[in-house]
């Protein structure tokens, strides 16, 4: 089921969770799963060994997570230096 939405948004089925991963040289690497949010905001997630050129992405996945990506990013971050 998906939550009500504003005006041509999508939004997340429910319940799922986001993931973070990150892009380096063609690979993609495990980020994290963001915790759960808390009166509409989620905490920090601490990603450790970036490097420049890195990029980090954000899929919506089931709830619980998943091993692999099974969406397109929704959110894609270039890293710099």
């Amino acid at each position: 089921m998906s939550e009500t939405c504003p005006e041509r948004r999508r939004c997340a089925p429910r319940p799922s969770q986001w993931r973070a991963g990150l892009s380096r040289e063609g690979a993609r690497l495990p980020a994290g799963l963001l915790p759960a949010p808390s009166g509409g905001r989620t905490r920090p997630l601490l990603a450790t060994g970036l490097l420049p050129g890195d990029e980090l992405g954000l899929t919506v996945e089931p709830a619980g997570g998943t091993a692999k990506p099974t969406t397109t990013p929704i959110l894609v971050i270039p890293l710099r230096a």
